[in-house]
């Protein structure tokens, strides 16, 4: 039988000497079976420092033709490397700015366990963060959003581990077109968790400004639209039944018990069920347009010519010469 390997699958935008740095910690913690990563060049090939990198025996680059940003520069990789996977190998996949610790690789594959046929997903559960406090109240208001729009609390994000049995099942997914880290929790695939202390990064600061964290929240949800689309259904509802209620409460004063009724009564009624209905409308036009144009985007990237060549057997092409 053939030693299983271990793919480590993470994202790099001008921060080698952050992945090298992971790269070290994460040979440290001996594994056993052997590494192999793949790092995605989220510079398009502009960053030099790639090429200090790309002899490295236990390393491949992957190079998109644009910035796909760390999210979908995943997926890209995972699809394009789909059949150099094995279904005994265990694929990761982290962020390589120091956040998602090396040294918690062993607890994830090791929750993984053995069995590869029976599709399961890994996922590192947060638990400690150093932020500042304007961070930390963004997230907490996120949470509640996406608590009150999905009926779920997330607190995972790229690190994750599954075998290459499951990374075959489900990377062609189309909730991958749309966001990896939360399409990961809402797949019908058996989700464990562990919990990890989120790392500090290895040098300098986060390049994702308040507003690309505005985009990536919102891009977290749209996997889960068709829950979102019920509960917005369901309120809506609620809120327009109520208001015909009120309504017709309104018209029985006047009309049959002849009660002398307020116009600001009328009007906030008629105001509610107006609001209910547009901010119902609204919503299910900006959310089919947005996950419409992205989805279709990343689909097609991995059928167009300017598609790696070798992408199919870049790892045994690297290793023959």
């Amino acid at each position: 039988m053939s030693k299983m390997n271990i793919w480590i699958v993470v994202p790099c935008y001008t921060d080698v000497d952050s992945f090298l740095e992971l790269r070290r910690r994460a040979v440290k913690t001996d594994l056993g079976p052997e590494l192999r990563f793949v790092v995605i060049d989220d510079s398009a090939g502009t960053d030099p420092r790639v090429q200090d990198i790309q002899s490295l025996p236990d390393v491949c680059v992957l190079t998109p033709p644009f910035n796909l940003g760390h999210q979908r520069a995943l997926v890209y990789a995972l699809r394009s490397l789909r059949d150099e996977f094995r279904n005994e190998d265990v694929v990761v996949t982290m962020d390589s700015d120091g956040e998602d610790r090396p040294e918690d690789l062993p607890n994830l594959i090791a929750q993984l366990g053995a069995d590869y046929i029976r599709p399961k997903i890994v996922l590192a559960r947060r638990t400690k963060r150093k932020v500042s406090w304007k961070f930390r109240a963004l997230y907490f208001a996120f949470v509640m959003l996406f608590k009150t729009l999905t009926g779920k609390i997330l607190r995972s994000g790229n690190f994750a581990a599954y075998h290459g049995f499951t990374a075959k099942k489900i990377v062609h997914h189309p909730y991958f077109d749309l966001c990896y880290s939360s399409s990961l929790v809402n797949l019908r695939v058996p989700v464990d968790y562990v919990a990890c202390e989120r790392g500090s990064r290895y040098f300098d600061e986060s390049k994702m400004g308040y507003f690309n964290l505005l985009i990536h929240g919102f891009r977290m949800l749209m996997p889960f639209m068709e829950r979102i689309a019920i509960r917005s259904l369901v309120f809506s509802g609620v809120l327009a039944t109520m208001a015909a209620g009120c309504g017709t409460l309104l018209v029985c004063c006047r009309y049959v018990w002849m009660i002398q009724i307020e116009p600001a009564y009328i009007l906030a009624v008629v105001s509610v069920f107006g609001i209910s209905l547009f901010s119902l409308m609204m919503f299910f036009l900006m959310f089919a347009m947005f996950s419409q144009t992205q989805g279709i985007v990343l689909s097609q990237l991995d059928e167009y010519q300017w598609k790696q060549p070798n992408s199919k057997s870049i790892w045994r092409t690297k290793n023959a010469s």
